[in-house]
């Protein structure tokens, strides 16, 4: 019997077993303020405050640019494959999502809005981060648009975008990686891949984040914080966070309720070590589902991936 072909094997766009602790990659922000919500692993941001008891009414907004709104259309036509597991990003509740007026400070400057070009000629919006001055990570789905000709033709990132304020201009990046199991076979679990930029368009000044693998139990049960640029706010062009607990967390995937909408995929989902003071990324947002939102899990496999492409 032949060998099964690797999920995790990378692929790029200029191309036709988890451990339990990985340390992170080097980031930024150890020594900013963190707040007083830091004990419970949460960022401080003006106007909220941790939520009591809330209802699991779900509201779903799906936004009419956001990349992830192709993903049910997709599915329907190749029912064989793992887009059919995909459900619309939704808030969980009432919306508890918050704008971040302030960009252009850590944590949220290396988070980046993406305007993502299609080959057939449309234009979605899609969430980013840094790891690296040309790295950028975000979900398969944002750069490989299996319903509208495959690889994206460019893609427009905007670091720490502001509605029309764009503090680190912008830069169009045309190279970009996923892995076999998103580009090939579809599959919801390997749903991840970067955008590297040219030599000239790099940006060291921004800051990146770090990330890692942690153990189910660690995992299991933490508040995460979850920000990017959804489409229904403000035509995809500011930042909201939100967070809550993890709820589930599975080999490939974490689950919370933290609200989103389309056009946060690729968002970064990090926990807050309020010993340290430092971010460490788990998650890439990548959509929701019947039980809430969810990410794919940073296990051995992403890391090692994301770490091969920064270098």
């Amino acid at each position: 019997m032949p060998e099964a072909a690797d999920p995790h094997a990378p692929i790029s766009s200029d191309e036709a077993g988890e451990r339990d602790t990985v340390d992170a990659a080097p980031g930024q922000g150890a020594n900013w303020p963190i707040g007083e919500h830091a004990q419970l692993g949460l960022e401080t941001v003006p106007g909220w405050t941790p939520p009591a008891a809330y209802a699991r009414e779900s509201t779903r907004d799906t936004g009419p640019r956001g990349v992830d709104s192709l993903l049910p259309n997709w599915a329907a036509t190749h029912p064989g494959a793992g887009h059919s597991g995909y459900r619309p990003e939704s808030t969980i509740g009432g919306d508890e999502r918050v704008r971040i007026y302030e960009t252009n400070k850590y944590p949220w400057r290396p988070i980046c809005q993406l305007t993502i070009h299609s080959r057939l000629g449309d234009e979605f919006i899609g969430t980013g981060w840094l790891i690296g001055p040309r790295t950028i990570v975000t979900a398969g789905h944002c750069v490989y648009l299996p319903a509208m000709g495959g690889w994206a033709k460019r893609v427009v990132v905007s670091a720490a975008r502001n509605g029309q304020d764009r503090p680190f201009s912008s830069v169009v990046a045309t190279k970009f990686h996923s892995v076999r199991g998103w580009t090939v076979d579809g599959k919801r679990e390997h749903d991840y891949a970067v955008i590297s930029l040219a030599e000239d368009a790099a940006l060291p000044e921004v800051g990146q984040f770090g990330y890692a693998v942690y153990d189910t139990p660690t995992l299991l049960g933490s508040y995460v914080n979850l920000a990017g640029y959804p489409a229904d706010k403000d035509g995809g062009t500011t930042l909201w966070w939100s967070a809550r607990r993890s709820a589930q967390v599975d080999a490939h995937v974490l689950r919370y309720d933290a609200d989103t909408a389309a056009g946060q995929s690729g968002a970064p989902v990090w926990r807050l070590d309020p010993s340290t003071g430092r971010r460490v990324v788990v998650g890439i947002h990548t959509n929701g589902a019947l039980t809430g939102n969810s990410a794919t899990r940073i296990n051995a496999c992403v890391f090692a991936n994301l770490a091969k492409w920064t270098a």
